[in-house]
């Protein structure tokens, strides 16, 4: 019982306007950390996209040697931002869960021994 009353007091301490175990201000920290993950792998696929056309350019340039060469169509592979977002995003949901359990289970202890 006194269990239960400590559980809502902590799932009330998150206050007015929480989302799930999310504050307002965490919820903006995760969708600008997400916001500039999915940036920096948009911007490291382009830049392997561009090495890999330069290097595949080069190769065209090569002179024949008897046999006509022909121009293949490449396929851009996706960069799989969103997989890659949503990844990220249960880590640091995940990892506040951990951390909110560990806080719980530290003063657990701290009252019981």
């Amino acid at each position: 019982d006194d269990h239960s009353n400590k559980q809502q007091k902590n799932d009330a301490s998150d206050g007015p306007g929480a989302s799930g175990s999310q504050t307002p201000s965490q919820l903006r920290t995760l969708c600008r950390a997400l916001l500039l993950h999915s940036q920096s792998l948009y911007h490291e696929h382009r830049m392997k996209m561009r090495q890999e056309q330069l290097s595949s350019e080069k190769k065209e340039h090569m002179p024949l040697m008897g046999f006509a060469r022909v121009k293949k169509q490449v396929m851009t592979p996706s960069p799989h931002i969103l997989q890659s977002c949503v990844g990220l995003g249960c880590k640091f949901i995940f990892e506040k869960k951990v951390r909110v359990v560990l806080k719980a289970l530290s003063l657990w202890l701290a009252q019981d021994m």
